[in-house]
């Protein structure tokens, strides 16, 4: 098998899933590693910004729910409000403690090696930085953890001899891959996924039939869209009704799993669609002892644009020339966010 499997999984990659572990392309990966002992190569650089960045998204999860209680005191009310007798610290630790356990249960699929400073050359780092190699550029010259973490999986290298894949969002780490020939690109789990099994020939054909018809999958993904909750930014309470996906401006599909005439897609799609909304207008309310008593409702047709990703399951025929069904679709997102009054109609 020519794609390493000894790989390096970057902050941007589990920032980009808003570290929901259990969303459909972690499971689709963690479906994959049951059948294949990956080698999971964490530094201690990324081990502390991935920590940090659970910390601070927990500490901004809390400071979300002040700030929709500031808006909707109403709230306040609910028995079951998650700031009602609860000390802010103490429920950003909860958060905090259980994306932890999320994590410590995704990296059980694993054979874990935490990578320390030894061997790394510092030299090597501040000539990188005087050059502007990757990670450092013009735009970027705060780059020192990265740089530490690339050198961290350089020094492995060495020591063992085994190429690397390396899997981010980060334009830097592609960059740096270009430059070491051991560190092989990927830009997202779904797309080492399929990489990992691109051995098997019905890869291409899968990838074949999308690209000839894939109007069951776009059909199937606009039914099944409305079904997924909306969020009016400007009252959490408004509601969203009689939601149509109208245009799919780009999709790119990556073939995570391979079955028997059956195959999991995962799938990343920019859209744009419209619903009707209706809403009571929070700012230009009058508030009275923490109750809010709106004067103005907003209500008329959205239309927007978003991104959508998420897999899907596809039956083919008996000669995997033509795609027969599809189905179970999951989404990454749990909500889509519509925007202010300046995209109604």
């Amino acid at each position: 098998m020519n794609t390493p499997t000894t790989i390096f999984i970057d902050t941007s990659v589990f920032d980009e899933s808003a570290y929901n572990l259990s969303s459909a392309r972690f499971k689709a990966f963690r479906s994959l590693a049951e059948a294949i002992k990956f080698k999971l190569l964490i530094p201690d650089p990324t081990d502390r910004e991935i920590r940090r960045h659970i910390r601070e998204r927990s500490q901004s999860a809390v400071k979300s729910l002040e700030d929709a209680a500031r808006r909707a005191p109403f709230l306040n009310q609910l028995n079951d409000w998650p700031l009602n007798g609860t000390n802010k610290a103490i429920l950003a630790n909860k958060l905090e403690q259980n994306i932890e356990r999320g994590l410590s249960d995704f990296y059980n699929n694993f054979e874990i090696l935490k990578l320390d400073y030894n061997g790394v050359d510092i030299k090597e780092i501040m000539n990188w930085y005087d050059c502007g190699h990757a990670p450092f550029s013009d735009k970027k010259k705060n780059e020192f953890p990265d740089a530490l973490s690339i050198a961290s999986l350089n020094q492995y290298h060495k020591s063992s001899n085994e190429n690397i894949a390396i899997i981010s969002g980060d334009g830097d780490f592609k960059s740096a891959c270009e430059k070491h020939k051991h560190f092989l690109y990927f830009p997202s789990l779904p797309a080492y996924t399929e990489a990992i099994q691109m051995e098997d020939k019905r890869v291409d054909k899968v990838h074949h039939m999308l690209s000839s018809n894939d109007s069951i999958v776009r059909k199937s993904i606009s039914e099944e869209f409305p079904n997924l909750s909306f969020l009016i930014e400007a009252n959490w309470d408004g509601e969203a009704e009689d939601i149509e996906l109208s245009d799919f401006n780009e999709i790119e599909y990556y073939v995570v799993g391979i079955g028997h005439h059956n195959h999991i897609v995962s799938f990343d799609a920019e859209i744009s669609f419209s619903a009707y909304v209706s809403y009571w207008d929070l700012e230009t309310a009058i508030y009275d002892s923490g109750e809010a008593y709106p004067l103005h409702k907003i209500e008329g047709r959205a239309e927007t644009a978003t991104s959508i990703s998420g897999t899907f399951k596809i039956t083919t025929d008996d000669n995997e020339e033509t795609i027969t069904s599809c189905n179970s679709i999951e989404f990454e997102q749990d909500y889509i966010s519509i925007g202010d009054e300046s995209d109604y109609c």
